[in-house]
């Protein structure tokens, strides 16, 4: 790695540059790849012993992903909770947070429902109209 600095922001204020050592720089190829395998651990490791998920065609599924994109699948609040709580717990132990600003919570199915999910005492924004991949999902269509 060539040398890189860093400086850290703080209340506006920016800290005196320092050498970073270790690490990989932000756009680096291995930085994505690094990330990914990160994020595969832990929610790997979050849901592989709870039996949590929404049946698919005969299949359980515990969580659809695609890079960064990930829906966690649940058949009712108190195992969407289980789930979101282990992953954060996870991410926690590994030096990383969910970001509630943008993760959302959504109700697929008949009727209309409202519940709370939370992450670290925080409620998640429940949405009708989700973008994933692209596409959008709509708790109404």
């Amino acid at each position: 790695m060539k040398q890189a600095f860093s400086a850290v922001r703080a209340g506006g204020d920016l800290t005196e540059w320092f050498q970073t050592v270790v690490g990989v720089l932000q756009g680096d190829v291995l930085s994505s790849l690094l990330f990914l395998i990160f994020l595969e651990i832990t929610i790997t490791v979050s849901v592989e012993d709870i039996d949590v998920g929404a049946w698919i065609n005969g299949k359980r599924m515990t969580d659809l992903r695609f890079a960064d994109d990930i829906a966690v699948l649940a058949e009712n609040v108190t195992d969407l909770q289980e789930a979101v709580d282990r992953i954060s717990i996870a991410s926690t132990r590994m030096g990383m947070q969910i970001n509630t600003s943008k993760t959302e919570t959504q109700f697929l199915g008949k009727g209309d429902k409202c519940f709370d999910i939370q992450v670290n005492g925080q409620c998640l924004h429940q949405t009708e109209r989700f973008m994933y991949l692209g596409g959008t999902i709509s708790s109404k269509d």
